[in-house]
């Protein structure tokens, strides 16, 4: 898919279905995770800094915090539902804007449909 040049080398491709260890879901395969064909937002962040400023109850995104127990180039990444990678970054705190941006252009997400 067409990426723009501050993207995440990961954007664009298809995303690695590694185990993540999740404390509301147990230790699950992302692929697990996105059964029910709503995008997906992985948050392995310290904390969960992402999943605390979004809604996790959302009925349109599927936000899960967790551990992956393999090495994985991202620190959050937003799956769509045919498995490819929407976004994702690699600092430990990511910001929201480009999330929210990718949220509204592949979802129709406004910040105020997910924020809590």
């Amino acid at each position: 898919y067409p990426t723009e040049p501050d993207d995440h080398p990961a954007v664009g491709y298809w995303v690695p279905d590694v185990t993540i260890d999740t404390p509301t879901h147990g230790v699950q395969r992302i692929a697990q995770l996105a059964r029910d064909g709503r995008p997906i937002l992985l948050d392995f962040t310290h904390g969960g800094v992402l999943a605390n400023s979004l809604d996790a109850s959302s009925p349109a995104l599927n936000v899960v915090t967790g551990t992956p127990t393999e090495p994985v180039d991202f620190t959050a990444v937003l799956v769509r539902p045919d498995g490819y990678v929407a976004w994702a970054s690699s600092e430990a705190n990511p910001t929201t804007d480009a999330l929210e941006r990718t949220l509204a252009h592949w979802f129709g997400l406004t910040p105020a449909a997910h924020a809590r």
